[in-house]
C-alpha cells in the first residue's frame, strides 16, 4: 500500500554528538494510517537513524536510513536511504532538500524532495 493517510502517532527521539562534528539521532515510533483503497485504519511502525554535519554557516548535510511498515499486518518494511542539505533560516526555520532512494518494499527508486520546517 502506498499513500496512506496518517491520522496520529507518537515518537521517541534519541540523539548524541559524535566525533568529527557529527550529530546522530534515532527516532522510533508508530502511527495510525488509513488505507486509501479500502478506508480501513491500521498501525504503522517507523524507525529512522540520521547523521548530520555542519558544512559552513547555516548549511548542513545529512544522511538517513528510514523504514516503516505500511502494510496492515506490519510484515513488510519500506526502506529508503536519504541524503540532502539543510539550510537554517533564522532560529526557528529550515529549508531542506535532497533525494530519497528506495532500498526495499514498495517505495519508488528515487524521489527528490524539498521542504520547509518551523518550530513554534
Amino acid at each position: 500500500m502506498q499513500g496512506g493517510q496518517t491520522e496520529g502517532g507518537g515518537y521517541l527521539f534519541l540523539g548524541a554528538e559524535l566525533p568529527f562534528e557529527l550529530s546522530w539521532e534515532m527516532n522510533l515510533g508508530g502511527q495510525s494510517e488509513r488505507d486509501p483503497d479500502n478506508g480501513k485504519r491500521h498501525g504503522a511502525m517507523v524507525a529512522t537513524s540520521a547523521v548530520t554535519r555542519e558544512l559552513a554557516g547555516p548549511v548542513s548535510v545529512f544522511g538517513e536510513l528510514y523504514g516503516d511498515t505500511t502494510t496492515v499486518d506490519m510484515r513488510q518494511w519500506n526502506m529508503t536511504a536519504d541524503t540532502g542539505l539543510i539550510v537554517h533560516v533564522g532560529r526557528d526555520w529550515q529549508l531542506d532538500g535532497g533525494v530519497y532512494v528506495g532500498v526495499a518494499g514498495t517505495v519508488p527508486g528515487m524521489t527528490p524532495f524539498l521542504g520547509l520546517s518551523s518550530r513554534l
